[in-house]
């Protein structure tokens, strides 16, 4: 039986992908949460206390799945110190103690590219981030693949509903939903991760995860808001901030390894709301 450790299990994908595994018969699942344990058996974890991973690692897991972070790029941006302590220095501790049977799969992000390119791109495109979060995610991903057997996912907008950990539905509770209106994005159904993720897993080097429309990050917000009633008023970002965020345009990332078949917005939607409808 193949032992899984998932860290970030807590969090919006970090959940759905250790509570889907948990279902499987033949894998023995662990977890790490860093500050809301979410599940009685996860395990409290520091990825930059050095004890902590030696520890950790100790345990020699067949397959480690990583989807903690600051995901926050504002927050990225005015703390770039701690980011890139936590993202990068937490991975480097990761990997140093790695045992050599293990295999790191990574996730990572769209934002390791500058979104010049409308077309979008592929596991081959040349990396270029705008901001300290991209940056951080573009260093770490560096660390991961020094190991020819470590994989690298790179996903950009997650959307779908979470009945632990509500991420993306939670967002358009506040008044006002500031957004970038003129990112567009092939943003991936939360489903289509972790449902695959015993394929995925099978990889290794880069691989990227993408939607299979394209579509500005304004008409997603404002699809969900009128489909789920919700309240939030969507309005232009960094108004109100003094350090300004650079984006990259056009996220779109696309795969030339994979033929997945993903959802599209419309078909995601029907399980949202059968979801919502479930958990109410």
């Amino acid at each position: 039986m193949k032992k899984i450790l998932i860290i970030g299990a807590s969090g919006f994908l970090g959940s759905k992908i250790f509570a889907y595994l948990k279902s499987q018969v033949d894998y023995s699942v662990n977890g790490t949460y860093h500050k809301n344990k979410l599940f009685d058996e996860l395990e409290k974890f520091d990825q930059t206390d050095i004890k902590e991973v030696k520890r950790l690692m100790a345990e020699e897991y067949d397959i480690i799945i990583h989807t903690a972070g600051i995901v926050n790029s504002l927050f990225c941006e005015k703390h770039a110190e701690l980011a890139e302590n936590i993202h990068v220095g937490g991975i480097k501790n990761i990997c140093r103690y790695l045992p050599k049977t293990s295999k790191l799969v990574y996730f990572s992000s769209d934002y390791v590219f500058d979104g010049k390119k409308t077309d979008g791109y592929d596991e081959d495109s040349i990396k270029h981030p705008l901001n300290v979060y991209g940056m951080c995610k573009s260093m770490a991903e560096d660390v991961v693949l020094e190991s020819d057997r470590n994989l690298v996912i790179r996903v950009p907008l997650i959307y779908g509903f979470n009945k632990w950990n509500n991420k993306y539905m939670n967002k358009f509770s506040r008044k006002e939903l500031r957004i970038q209106s003129n990112i567009r994005t092939n943003p991936i159904f939360i489903n289509d991760i972790f449902e695959n993720i015993l394929d995925l897993i099978q990889y290794s080097g880069i691989i990227h995860l993408g939607g299979p429309e394209v579509i500005t990050k304004e008409q997603l917000y404002s699809r969900t808001a009128r489909l789920f009633k919700l309240p939030s008023k969507l309005i232009e970002d960094d108004k109100a901030s003094k350090i300004k965020v650079n984006k990259p345009i056009n996220s779109i990332v696309l795969s030339t390894r994979h033929r997945l078949k993903l959802r599209l917005i419309s078909e995601a939607f029907d399980i949202m709301q059968r979801q919502k409808r479930a958990a109410e």
